[in-house]
């Protein structure tokens, strides 16, 4: 940062980063859990973990050769519904005792066929609206770095948000004119005499299922981002933060022989993903000022099995969070919900 505002980071500065990279990492020096938490897309359970493990896999094993090893282990939990089991890849260092166990939290069948096409479009008109009020209480920020985007104007700065809606609600009705369209060009196929019909039939399933592709893709940010109570897409959205809560929760908790079994704890969110840990964190904030979670104070400080507190604190163990493909400043600026000035006590609440 300098005087005259933020500047994008110099390339040879990227460059000295991938170098870096390139040099030996060094091994954990306490049990660590790493859980990853999935974005946006048609996921498959533990493939993100897949994804993501193969990456670390590589640089363990490029600096430990055949010193590292891996290992699947099989977590028991405890769910309403009994108990019940969960894959993990853990991670070893021949002849060391420490290690890392890497957790997938899969929410991807939460989401899965919730939201149409009117609700992605009723989803867009609030993107709008949300930059409208964003622009409308913090004009100095377009005014200050004068963004060269089409939606702003090159000289004052000023948000067009007359340009904005109507980017959004083209995009809207593009996929609405693609829809008639389409069921036009199915009518015409039925008229080709013997083979129209079956023709008609196995393209019209082709389509309906990368149609419901797409829109699962986009639904998730549709599902997951609402704040009204009254939305039918509101317990689902409790749902996933509650699930990746509980997550998080399970591997401060877990204890072996009294102790801690993960001293370590790291967080990774990918796209979306890193919406549902951020407010999971937030969550676990809270959990932890009223005292819920286990062995911990109300002030953060860990307390072992006979009560006697430790000089521990959770910062020490919850000590790492990794976000990649990030959209938290975008929901930020557009996606919270604005509360009027006048209603004050609801905006501090």
């Amino acid at each position: 940062m300098n005087s005259s505002g933020f500047n994008p980071n110099p390339n040879f500065l990227l460059n000295t980063i991938v170098e870096e990279n390139k040099n030996p990492i060094s091994w954990v020096t306490k049990n660590t859990a790493l859980m990853v938490i999935h974005g946006i897309g048609n996921q498959l359970p533990l493939e993100t973990l897949d994804q993501f493990g193969r990456g670390l896999i590589k640089q363990y094993r490029n600096t430990l050769k055949d010193n590292f090893y891996i290992e699947h282990i099989v977590m028991t939990k405890q769910g309403s519904n009994g108990p019940w089991f969960e894959n993990v890849v853990r991670l070893r260092k021949k002849e060391d005792p420490f290690y890392i166990d890497l957790y997938e939290y899969y929410w991807a069948h939460f989401t899965e066929d919730q939201a149409s096409w009117n609700d992605l479009n009723k989803w867009l008109q609030g993107v709008v609206s949300g930059a409208k009020n964003f622009y409308k209480r913090n004009a100095q920020l377009g005014e200050h770095y004068k963004d060269s985007s089409p939606f702003f104007n090159a000289k004052t700065g000023k948000f067009k948000v007359g340009r904005y809606k109507a980017f959004i609600y083209l995009i809207s009705k593009t996929f609405i004119a693609l829809d008639i369209l389409t069921e036009g060009f199915m009518k015409l196929l039925t008229r080709i005499p013997i083979v129209g019909e079956v023709a008609s039939s196995l393209l019209s399933s082709y389509l309906k299922g990368s149609v419901n592709k797409l829109t699962n893709v986009i639904g998730d940010i549709t599902v997951y981002n609402v704040v009204d109570p009254k939305s039918r897409f509101y317990k689902v959205r409790r749902n996933i933060l509650d699930g990746a809560v509980e997550g998080l929760k399970f591997l401060i908790e877990k204890e072996e022989n009294n102790k801690l079994s993960y001293p370590s704890v790291i967080l990774a969110g990918h796209s979306l993903g890193s919406q549902v840990s951020y407010d999971a964190i937030n969550k676990l904030n809270l959990l932890i000022n009223e005292g819920g979670i286990k062995n911990y104070t109300s002030e953060g400080k860990y307390q072992d099995s006979n009560g006697k507190e430790q000089p521990n604190t959770i910062a020490q163990q919850f000590n790492g969070y990794i976000t990649f493909g990030s959209p938290l400043d975008k929901i930020v600026f557009f996606l919270r919900e604005n509360v009027s000035d006048q209603e004050y006590l609801r905006q501090q609440l």
